[in-house]
C-alpha cells in the first residue's frame, strides 16, 4: 500500500475532502478515521482535520499522536477552517503542526479551505454579539462563521483533489 488518508472529523468536512481524494488515489489507498484508529500503514500519510474554535490554538491530540509516528513517511495535510483560509491562517498551522513533525519525515504542503462552522461555535457567537453589540471583533466572527454555511464546497473539494494529484504527481 502506497497512500493512507486519515482523518478526524466531528463534524464531516475533513471525512467530505478525505473521501474524494481516495477517488484519486489507488483502489488499495486505506482510508482510516482517526477516533476509530491511528496505525500508519503506507509510505505516504494524507491526513486531515477540522479546525475549530479550540484547534485554531492547538492541534488535535490524535493527529499529534500520528504525526510523531512518520518517521521517513511522506505527508499531506488537508485541514478544514470555518475562520479565514489565508496565507496567514495556513502558515500559523503549519507553524502549529511543524513540532510534532519528525525531522525524517517529508512535509509535502497543506491544502486549508473553508469548513462549516459547528452549531455549538454558531450559537455561542451569536449569543456574544446579541449581549455584546459594540464588540466588532465577535461581530466579524460571526459573519465569517456565518459564511462558512455550506463549506467545503464542490470547488473546494476539487481543489483539494487537485492539489494532492499535483504534488503526488497524478493525472
Amino acid at each position: 500500500m502506497q497512500y493512507q488518508i486519515s482523518f478526524l472529523s466531528p463534524n464531516g468536512h475533513a471525512r467530505c475532502l478525505a473521501e474524494a481524494i481516495s477517488k484519486i488515489l489507488p483502489a488499495d489507498t486505506a482510508v482510516m478515521d482517526l477516533e476509530e484508529e491511528c496505525e500508519v500503514y503506507a509510505e505516504t500519510q494524507l491526513i486531515g482535520f477540522e479546525m475549530n474554535e479550540v484547534s485554531i490554538r492547538a492541534v488535535p491530540y490524535r493527529i499529534m499522536e500520528l504525526l510523531n509516528k512518520l518517521e521517513h513517511h511522506n505527508v499531506i495535510l488537508f485541514v478544514t477552517s470555518p475562520f479565514r483560509t489565508n496565507s496567514h491562517v495556513k502558515d500559523l498551522m503549519e507553524h502549529r503542526i511543524e513540532p510534532f513533525l519528525p525531522e525524517t519525515c517529508h512535509y509535502l504542503g497543506l491544502y486549508l479551505c473553508t469548513g462549516q462552522a459547528s452549531e455549538a461555535l454558531l450559537n455561542s457567537l451569536r449569543f456574544h454579539a446579541e449581549k455584546n453589540p459594540e464588540d466588532k471583533q465577535a461581530e466579524n466572527a460571526l459573519r465569517r462563521c456565518e459564511e462558512s454555511i455550506g463549506h467545503p464546497d464542490e470547488e473546494e473539494i476539487m481543489k483539494a483533489c487537485r492539489f494532492v494529484a499535483e504534488i503526488l504527481k497524478i493525472e
